[in-house]
C-alpha cells in the first residue's frame, strides 16, 4: 500500500498512482473524484488534497509541476495544459468553481490562485452574502511572475506576461500584453515572450 495516497469514498480514480511517492502526497475524501496526470511529467512536491464530489484534477502532457493544490465542494476543478512549468504555487479551486491553464504556461515561485475567498461577507442590510466564488482562466502562454495572486472571477488572455508581485481581479481580455500592479493594468503592448534567453 501507498503511504503518500490516501482515499476514502467509492469511485475516485487516480490514473497514475506512481506518481505519488518520495515527497508527492494525495489525499481524497469524497466520491467520484478523478485526477489525470498525462506523459512525461516531472511533479516535485505536490500536495493534492480533494474533499468533496465529482472533483477533477487534470494535469496535462510534459508538464513540470511543484504545487500544492486543493479542490473542495461538487465538483471543482483545476486543468492544466500541456508543457506547463510552475515552480511553486498554491491552487484553490472551492464552491464547485474551476481553475483552468492553457498549454505552454511558466509561472515562478509563491504563486497563489483561489476561486473563493472561504469565508462569508454578510450585508447587513440584506442578510445576503455578497462574496460570490468565480473562475479563474488563464490563457496559453502566460508567464505569471512570483509573488503574483489571481483571484477569483480573474481571467488573462493568451501569450500575456503578469509582472511580479501583481493582483490579478478582474477579467484581462487583451493578448500579447504585460499587465502588473496592484491591482493589474496594462503596462506595455504588443509584446510577446520566450522561454530562451536570446
Amino acid at each position: 500500500m501507498n503511504k503518500n495516497i490516501n482515499i476514502s469514498g467509492k469511485d475516485n480514480t487516480i490514473n497514475k498512482e506512481e506518481y505519488f511517492t518520495n515527497d508527492n502526497f494525495i489525499n481524497i475524501s469524497g466520491n467520484e473524484n478523478d485526477v489525470f496526470i498525462g506523459e512525461n511529467c516531472k511533479l516535485n512536491k505536490i500536495r493534492v488534497t480533494i474533499i468533496g464530489n465529482g472533483c477533477k484534477l487534470v494535469i496535462g502532457n510534459q508538464c513540470r509541476i511543484n504545487a500544492g493544490f486543493q479542490l473542495k465542494g461538487e465538483k471543482s476543478s483545476v486543468t492544466i495544459g500541456d508543457k506547463t512549468t510552475i515552480e511553486g504555487a498554491n491552487i484553490v479551486a472551492l464552491e464547485g468553481r474551476s481553475i483552468a491553464m492553457g498549454v505552454d504556461c511558466m509561472l515562478s515561485f509563491n504563486i497563489e490562485m483561489r476561486t473563493s475567498d472561504a469565508h462569508s461577507i454578510i450585508d447587513l442590510a440584506t442578510n445576503e452574502r455578497i462574496n460570490s466564488a468565480g473562475d479563474i482562466s488563464i490563457g496559453n502562454h502566460v508567464w505569471v511572475g512570483a509573488r503574483t495572486i489571481l483571484m477569483k472571477g480573474s481571467s488573462v488572455a493568451d501569450n500575456v506576461i503578469i509582472g511580479q508581485g501583481s493582483l490579478v481581479n478582474k477579467r484581462h481580455t487583451k493578448s500579447n500584453c504585460i499587465i502588473a500592479g496592484t491591482p493589474a493594468i496594462v503596462r506595455r503592448s504588443n509584446i510577446n515572450w520566450d522561454r530562451k534567453l536570446i
